[in-house]
């Protein structure tokens, strides 16, 4: 599982391995492949108490479906052959009797499965359907490649949260084949979908976490790396101290990294400190705005809120860490209880988390059951020019 905030680099990391990995790697948006769950539901991620319980075995059952027929898909478009048996037994009974048993079956159900209704999943497909078909196409492909089938799945925060039992059971590291599942911080789900049978993070699978330690040199570097790739002439006309800052402000979200020293050189070919402002400044409007929509329920005035806190304190300095007191109800598969029953206080720090104005603090790697004691504002969100840093493990 890789988990980083937004801009992190968890997108660009799966597309690269889908390119580099020696056998049959396939990329694929969560959020586009189950796009039919939100539709039939009205629900995405973030949505816990928009979905009756009643539902949520054949939301799992839909998912299977349509993973199934992702992967059918990717493979046809690779001229590669399928087990069309596996394949059939993704499905219902009921369409699974309507279904082709030949190669047409992938059209099929291009045309038939996203508009099948939710009530025709009530009979299933298990799981299992999908991890047998996804290890009967490593079986037929580890004859002719060096290394395992590879599934790539990105963006699991914005699926609906049933939908997420099978995508997560491909983790576990009994399988014949690999899978790398991207996700932001934050919850998922209430704790329904830990007692799912998903495999337990750390045992069956591990954890990755970009970004863990943005504040140390090992980061820093990192972060100049990718700038020396991308953006390799802007970089060479930032000075070292306007650098550093940039870095610290960005944080783990190495795409706005990339952004504010790219548009902080002029049409002139030198570095304008103003441009640097404006483009951090744009990008914290974004981030605030779209978090406003995510809590606007809890506070309607985020910009109001970092007011406060750069005033509560006369020595005031970045980063800022809130303690949470008795609020430690954050995992990322799943509540301790039902979304609707936490603390507004709760509420408030999970869903700050994924829209990524909070965040883990310095060091501290997420794990989905480590429960957490304080987290940090990004400083995206409340920094502003002049703003004085603690003394934090950083080098210019």
């Amino acid at each position: 599982m890789l988990v980083g905030t937004r801009g992190a680099g968890k997108t660009m990391l799966l597309r690269r391995l889908r390119h580099t990995h020696p056998g049959l790697a396939v990329y694929g948006d969560l959020r586009k492949i189950l796009n039919a769950i939100s539709n039939d539901t009205g629900a995405a991620g973030l949505t816990f108490d928009e979905i009756s319980p009643s539902l949520e075995h054949a939301i799992r059952a839909k998912a299977v479906a349509l993973l199934a027929y992702w992967l059918a898909d990717q493979l046809r478009d690779r001229g590669l052959s399928l087990p069309l048996p596996s394949l059939r037994l993704t499905l219902p009974r009921a369409l699974r009797s309507q279904a082709p048993s030949d190669s047409s079956i992938v059209d099929w159900l291009g045309e038939n499965l996203y508009f099948a209704d939710l009530d025709s999943f009530a009979d299933g497909p298990p799981s299992q359907a999908l991890i047998d078909l996804a290890s009967a196409i490593a079986t037929a492909a580890s004859g002719s490649q060096d290394a395992p089938l590879l599934l790539l799945l990105d963006r699991a925060e914005e699926v609906v949260y049933p939908a997420l039992t099978p995508i997560l059971q491909l983790l576990d590291q009994s399988h014949p084949f690999l899978a790398v599942v991207a996700t932001r911080p934050g919850l998922v789900g209430p704790d329904s979908l830990a007692q799912a049978g998903a495999p337990i993070p750390g045992d069956h699978y591990d954890i990755r976490h970009l970004g863990a330690a943005p504040y140390s040199a090992e980061w820093q570097q990192f972060q100049r790396a990718v700038l020396e790739g991308w953006v390799p002439c802007s970089l060479d006309k930032i000075p070292a101290a306007e650098l550093a800052l940039v870095q610290r402000v960005t944080r783990d979200a190495i795409r706005s990294t990339l952004e504010v020293v790219y548009e902080s050189v002029g049409d002139a070919g030198t570095y304008e400190k103003g441009r640097a402002i404006t483009a951090i400044s744009r990008i914290k409007e974004m981030l605030i705005d779209a978090a406003q929509g995510q809590l606007h329920h809890l506070n309607d005035d985020l910009r109001g809120l970092f007011r406060k806190i750069r005033k509560a304190d006369r020595k005031f300095k970045l980063p800022i860490m809130l303690r949470l007191g008795g609020a430690r109800q954050h995992y990322l598969l799943g509540a301790a209880r039902p979304f609707h029953d936490m603390s507004r206080d709760e509420k408030f720090v999970a869903l700050g988390l994924r829209t990524g104005i909070l965040t883990t603090c310095d060091g501290v790697g997420w794990h989905p059951y480590r429960p957490l004691d304080s987290v940090e504002i990004h400083p995206l969100v409340i920094w502003e020019e002049n703003d004085p840093w603690y003394d934090i493990p950083y080098t210019s």
